[in-house]
């Protein structure tokens, strides 16, 4: 929303080389195994969302691309695809939202966001780059 900030709790990821929008409708793919705990559209601000609990850590993906090919309850492996990306508004730029919680949050609330609120964010988020690299 214009004149509205926040932090962000995880990364956007897009790629805009060779072209702008490159990765429009590029499969988005679990990080590890895990049970989708939620599937399908949250808002304008979020889009298509697919969250899931890996046991250990909960992660998120938003602005999917509609048509999602997985659904609440589904047990997923590392590498499976669970969704293309979209866009959360069409006047955005494609992109995947990815973020991790060590925490239940997303679990209770799959459209969490902490907006201003520093402390939760550094409580319930953390950054999905260290994560992966200390972790792989």
């Amino acid at each position: 929303r214009d004149g509205y900030y926040a932090y962000h709790t995880g990364a956007d990821l897009n790629l805009n080389q060779p072209y702008w929008d490159a990765d429009r409708n590029k499969p988005v793919k679990s990080i590890a195994k895990g049970v989708i705990t939620y599937a399908g559209y949250l808002s304008t601000n979020w889009g298509y969302t697919v969250v899931i609990n890996h046991g250990s850590f909960v992660s998120r993906y938003s602005a999917l691309a509609s048509g999602l090919p997985v659904s609440q309850g589904n047990s997923v492996v590392a590498g499976q695809q669970i969704g293309n990306v979209g866009r959360h508004k069409a006047n955005e730029p494609y992109h995947l939202h990815f973020d991790i919680s060590l925490t239940r949050k997303l679990i209770d609330d799959p459209g969490d966001w902490p907006a201003l609120d520093k402390g939760r964010l550094l409580r319930d988020y953390t950054d999905p780059l260290q994560f992966i690299l200390e972790h792989k």
